[in-house]
């Protein structure tokens, strides 16, 4: 349960509050007792130099030199860029006490496709790649994720293959 609940608090940085709180209210519903997890992960959260510090380096291992363009993007922008690297990142995918950062990125892709986002899907097949997950393996995550939307009513038209972002996986060979 407690996996599972990270899961959803992951999500709301991607989707919003009211799904993630919407799940855990149905999953209440069925719960039975000796599988409830009273704990509270983030009861000593604060943002600050060292949350800014974390988001900083997780960002870099997905991103990498592509962050710049990224921060280039958000130049006019200067809020949203402070959330992503204190709020999004900086308290939410960074911290891999519960979840490590593979099992994070799953969330972050799963809640991005299934919103058939273009550019943030591609960003997020390639931060997967970067962070150890074999071609083959990414090609059937995002086949399982597109049986998902199939089951959920969704069409996903817009977004890349992995084989589409493959060649911006390695620095050397990436372009944007």
């Amino acid at each position: 349960m407690r996996r599972l609940r990270e899961a959803l608090v992951k999500l709301v940085s991607v989707v919003g509050v009211p799904k993630p709180l919407e799940a855990v209210f149905c999953m209440g519903e069925v719960e039975r007792e000796e599988d409830k997890d009273y704990s509270f992960s983030r009861e000593h959260w604060q943002s600050g130099e060292e949350n800014k510090k974390r988001g900083e380096q997780w960002l870099a291992q997905i991103y990498r030199h592509n962050d710049n363009k990224t921060k280039d993007m958000m130049a006019a922008h200067k809020d949203l860029r402070w959330l992503s690297v204190e709020i999004t990142y900086g308290l939410y995918l960074s911290d891999h006490t519960i979840l490590d950062g593979i099992d994070t990125e799953l969330v972050v892709l799963s809640g991005i496709m299934l919103q058939n986002l273009p550019r943030e899907t591609g960003w997020h097949l390639r931060g997967i790649r970067r962070i150890g997950v074999s071609f083959e393996n990414v090609e059937l995550i995002q086949q399982c994720i597109e049986k998902v939307a199939a089951f959920c009513g969704l069409q996903l038209t817009r977004v890349p293959r992995v084989k589409d972002i493959e060649h911006e996986v390695d620095e050397s060979t990436s372009s944007g």
